[in-house]
């Protein structure tokens, strides 16, 4: 079952709306294009895919919302897809109990390297197998394109930011980046 993209983006009004509410330090806050972004955000790269990781990352987002953080820094390949996914379940939460709203928060994401999906493959035959059947098989990535596991064909590209999406449960991502091209 497809779960429904939430709509919208950071906005400047949704922005100062959680600066004005959160308690936080003079100077929190920075304004890049008028938006009110915290000078602090999660990143999602360290842990393990999936388990106990995954669930510190879901209880940490809404705390950090409470303390007046708005800015959410994922990847694709950050434990292969589980992070955006754990970022993206406790966005939904956020968002369905009124924490926060999707107008409020800054998220960022990032693709480029070929990442595998954990819910199908297993062990590092699984990974090799999955990537090549994945990207080149399909013709989704250009073997002679991919440098160190990376790859920027827009064909490539256009998929990861589909996928992310997926992941993230967001029909926008604020700040999309090419990882380590």
């Amino acid at each position: 079952m497809e779960t429904e993209l939430t709509p919208g983006h950071a906005t400047t009004a949704g922005t100062e709306r959680f600066r004005d509410r959160t308690k936080h330090q003079a100077g929190h806050f920075r304004a890049p294009d008028g938006l009110q972004l915290s000078s602090i955000g999660l990143g999602t790269r360290t842990g393990n895919p999936g388990g106990e990781d995954d669930m510190a990352y879901q209880s940490a987002l809404p705390m950090l919302l409470g303390l007046g953080c708005n800015v959410f820094n994922t990847a694709l390949s950050d434990r292969m897809q589980t992070s955006e996914r754990s970022v993206g379940a406790s966005l939904r939460l956020a968002f369905e109990s009124d924490l926060a709203t999707r107008d409020e928060v800054w998220v960022v994401s990032k693709g480029g390297y070929l990442t595998a999906d954990p819910d199908k493959v297993r062990g590092s035959r699984g990974v090799r197998s999955y990537l090549v059947d994945t990207y080149i098989e399909s013709g989704l990535a250009d073997a002679e394109s991919i440098v160190n596991g990376n790859c920027i064909d827009p064909q490539f590209l256009r998929y990861q930011i589909a996928r992310s999406r997926r992941n993230l449960g967001l029909e926008t991502i604020d700040l999309y980046c090419l990882q380590d091209p």
